[in-house]
């Protein structure tokens, strides 16, 4: 294998975990959106509380996935009252091909 080809899957593998996060985001937590008592609220509204544009929670739920930065993980975790360790090991269990052996 060439240092392209290894290049291309390593590409391909980053684009696949941005996918798979924002599909296991927009599962776990967009689908629909709950306030902290667990009420149904709009993704606007979800969207101020966390401090993201509703635009990119737009994104996030698009099959296409999106590049989703690490603070936008974190500031969903915060809202939803868990560790970054255990969003983490909450996809590994529900997305076990993202993950590079």
């Amino acid at each position: 294998m060439t240092t392209q080809d290894s290049k291309a899957i390593t590409i391909e593998q980053q684009k696949l975990v941005n996918k798979l996060v924002c599909r296991f985001i927009a599962e776990n937590f967009l689908s629909p959106p709950r306030d902290q008592d667990g009420n149904e609220i709009s993704q606007n509204e979800y969207s101020e509380i966390i401090d993201i544009s509703s635009s990119v929670l737009s994104k996030m739920k698009n099959e296409k996935g999106y590049k989703i930065p690490l603070s936008t993980i974190n500031s969903i975790c915060e809202k939803e009252k868990i560790s970054l360790s255990e969003f983490f090991k909450r996809f590994e269990k529900r997305f076990p091909e993202a993950i590079l052996k």
